[in-house]
């Protein structure tokens, strides 16, 4: 009977442990365009991802994501759309996204160091003004 006790008390105790671990949501690219399409907030195509190592890199970053609440707290403005299988909603500012819905769903928050990486890939070159030609 002690045994039957000391091993449920452990499995209670890992899935606790587990549980707290946060991971993000699994995103999925679309089939039919083979990769990820990146919207600002004008609804403008800032980006295409259809390099495998920019496919994987965003993959990774949303997986390492933490989850940080939900949409009745959070991610209250969307600067970009990622266009993949579902439309993501993502604040660059703060590093926050989850997926566009009518209902209340979790909110991530990306790592630093990813954030800083997403920001560089989705830099846009300024274009050329009258004074850069002279």
């Amino acid at each position: 009977m002690m045994f039957h006790l000391t091993y449920v008390a452990a499995s209670v105790s890992i899935l606790a442990v587990c549980g707290s671990c946060s991971v993000g949501p699994p995103i999925a690219i679309d089939q039919s365009s083979g990769g990820f399409v990146i919207r600002d907030s004008e609804f403008n195509i800032v980006k295409e991802l259809k390099d495998p190592q920019q496919i994987t890199f965003l993959r990774n970053a949303m997986h390492r994501a933490k989850r940080v609440g939900d949409t009745r707290t959070k991610l209250k403005r969307s600067t970009y759309k990622i266009d993949g299988e579902r439309r993501w909603l993502l604040d660059l500012e703060s590093g926050e996204f989850g997926v566009l819905s009518m209902v209340v769903r979790d909110v991530y928050q990306l790592e630093t160091q990813d954030l800083k990486m997403l920001k560089g890939l989705l830099q846009t070159k300024p274009e050329p003004t009258a004074d850069d030609n002279q």
